[in-house]
C-alpha cells in the first residue's frame, strides 16, 4: 500500500518547550482514538493508561500516512491536549513533565480526608486517590461517624483549612484535582428540632432522634407518633406549624425544609 505523505506545519502547541526527544510511532491500529479519520495531536498513544509509550507531535491523518511522531521525552503544555493524562498515564511516562499555561507542573494529585479535632470516629479514605491532574474528585460524607467534641458534637463537612478559613464542601460536591488537599472535619453545635404538644389533652410529642442537625441540613417531619390528641371539640390531630397559634409554616408528616436555625414544631388540631 502506498501512503501520501502530508506536510502537517503546526504540533497544536503540545509542546511546552524546545527541548525534546520524539521518534517515529506506527498508528495505523489506532483508529479507535481518530476523530473523522484524524487522531489528534497531543493524543497520549497507544492508550491513556498504563500502556502509555508518549504523546502525538502532530495529528496524524490516518488514510494518507499512519505514521506518526510520539514525543518521549521534554516538557509537554497539558492544556493543549485533547484529553488530560490519567494517574496511571502519568506514572508510565517518566520521562515527560506536563505543564499548564501558567507554568504548575502536572502529576498525581492526592486527597486525604483529616479528622481533626473530632472526639470519636474515623475519617475517610478516598478509594481513588491518587487522582489524574484535572480529574472530577466526589467529596465523601461522613462515612466514618465522626462526632466532635464536646458542645460542637454535629459534623458540619470539610475543608481545606482545619480551622475553617478554607474552602469549605460537602459531602456530594465536587472539584477539580490540581494540587494536593487534604480535608479537614468540620464541627459545631448545630440547629435543634424540638416538637411540643401545644395544647393537646393527651400523648406525647415526639423526639427527633437526628437532632441536632448540620446546617442546611435537609430535616424529615415526624407524624404523630406519640398519638397527641386535641382539647374538647378540637381533638384531631392536624399536622404541625412554627407558631403555637398556626400562624407560622405549617408542616406534614413527611415534608422536608433545610434547617436554618432552632426550630420548634408545635401540635395543631382541629375538630
Amino acid at each position: 500500500m502506498k501512503f501520501k505523505n502530508t506536510n502537517i506545519a503546526s504540533d497544536a502547541g503540545v509542546l511546552y518547550n524546545s527541548h525534546y526527544v520524539a521518534v517515529a510511532y506506527d498508528c495505523s491500529k489506532l483508529a479507535a482514538l481518530a476523530t473523522d479519520g484524524v487522531i489528534k495531536a497531543g493524543t497520549i498513544v497507544p492508550a491513556n493508561d498504563a500502556t502509555a509509550f508518549g504523546v502525538l507531535l502532530h495529528d496524524v491523518v490516518l488514510a494518507e500516512n499512519p505514521n506518526g511522531t510520539a514525543v518521549v521525552d521534554g516538557f509537554i503544555n497539558v492544556d493543549k491536549l485533547p484529553t488530560a493524562p490519567s494517574a496511571a498515564a502519568l506514572a508510565a511516562l517518566p520521562k515527560l513533565t506536563f505543564m499548564t499555561d501558567n507554568g504548575k507542573m502536572v502529576k498525581k494529585v492526592a486527597v486525604k480526608y483529616n479528622k481533626n479535632n473530632a472526639a470519636s470516629g474515623t475519617a475517610p479514605t478516598d478509594s481513588s486517590s491518587p487522582y489524574a491532574y484535572g480529574a472530577t474528585v466526589t467529596v465523601s460524607g461522613n462515612t466514618g461517624s465522626l462526632v466532635g467534641p464536646e458542645d460542637a458534637t454535629v459534623f458540619y463537612g470539610w475543608n481545606t483549612a482545619a480551622d475553617g478559613s478554607g474552602k469549605a464542601y460537602k459531602a456530594s460536591d465536587t472539584f477539580k484535582a490540581e494540587d494536593d488537599t487534604t480535608l479537614y472535619a468540620q464541627f459545631g453545635a448545630g440547629y435543634t428540632v424540638t416538637y411540643n404538644a401545644g395544647a393537646a389533652a393527651s400523648g406525647t410529642a415526639p423526639t427527633d432522634s437526628s437532632s441536632p442537625y448540620a446546617p442546611d441540613a435537609t430535616v424529615t417531619v415526624l407524624g404523630n407518633t406519640g398519638t397527641l390528641v386535641g382539647p374538647t371539640g378540637t381533638t384531631t390531630f392536624d399536622g404541625w406549624n412554627t407558631k403555637a397559634d398556626g400562624t407560622g409554616t405549617a408542616y406534614a408528616a413527611n415534608d422536608t425544609f433545610a434547617i436554618k436555625g432552632n426550630v420548634t414544631l408545635y401540635a395543631q388540631f382541629k375538630a
